[in-house]
């Protein structure tokens, strides 16, 4: 199989071939009626374009399911946990700034004991790293020590957000995983570059194969679409 460097083309750029698809010349490789035997040739003719467009469509609706799973819906509420963490923190380090030693005592006790590092770091981890280390700061955070310096610093309902947005990010993980058993983003992208370049291919060794007319052209013009995209990257 050739390779035209479809594996290089930016995942939104296969997402937006969709709509190149839906669009002249691509859109007009339409089933042609068979209405005599002598039609038959440029029946399968057509018909062989019509089944590459396929191929091709199929390609990218898996890249756009993959990315509908993973980068979008998980990518929603990870940024809501991270921002949560993220004000967690922030929110500490300016109550270790207080004049009031018991305040500043406090923020500092709950920086160590609360946080990944006495940092964010914790908004670096994968998703189910996230999710268990959320899971352990609503456990700390009920901690009657713990729960003192939370109220000593007014960040007592920080454990009920981070629960809040940890257990939401689960729910999105764990229901994303049962779906997408079946197919990655990785093994997504893996099959459209196998496909476009196949695809590639086969056009190619077909406008070898027609006489010059208005096949030919057409099968250029689509030709022309798939160089297009290749410069997407």
């Amino acid at each position: 199989m050739s390779n035209f460097g479809y594996s290089y083309v930016t995942k939104d750029a296969l997402v937006g071939f969709k709509e190149t698809l839906q669009q002249p010349p691509w859109s007009l490789l339409d089933p042609l009626e068979r209405s005599s035997p002598e039609d038959r040739a440029l029946w399968l003719q057509a018909t062989w374009f019509q089944v590459q467009r396929a191929l091709l469509w199929e390609a990218v609706e898996a890249v756009i399911g993959a990315l509908d799973m993973f980068e979008q819906e998980l990518f929603d509420k990870d940024a809501d946990w991270d921002a949560v963490q993220r004000q967690f923190s922030f929110g500490l380090m300016e109550k270790e700034a207080d004049r009031d030693p018991k305040v500043s005592q406090a923020a500092a006790r709950l920086r160590v004991s609360m946080l990944e590092g006495g940092t964010t770091a914790q908004t670096r981890l994968t998703y189910q790293a996230e999710v268990d280390f959320g899971r352990k700061q609503v456990e700390t955070g009920a901690q009657p020590l713990v729960l003192a310096d939370l109220e000593t610093v007014g960040m007592v309902d920080r454990p009920e957000r981070i629960k809040r947005t940890t257990d939401a990010l689960a729910e999105t993980l764990a229901r994303n995983l049962a779906h997408t058993r079946r197919l990655s983003l990785s093994q997504a992208r893996h099959i459209s570059t196998s496909t476009f370049n196949n695809v590639h291919g086969q056009l190619i060794i077909m406008s070898d194969l027609l006489a010059p007319g208005p096949q030919r052209d057409q099968l250029n013009a689509l030709l022309a679409t798939l160089n297009s995209l290749l410069l997407r990257r």
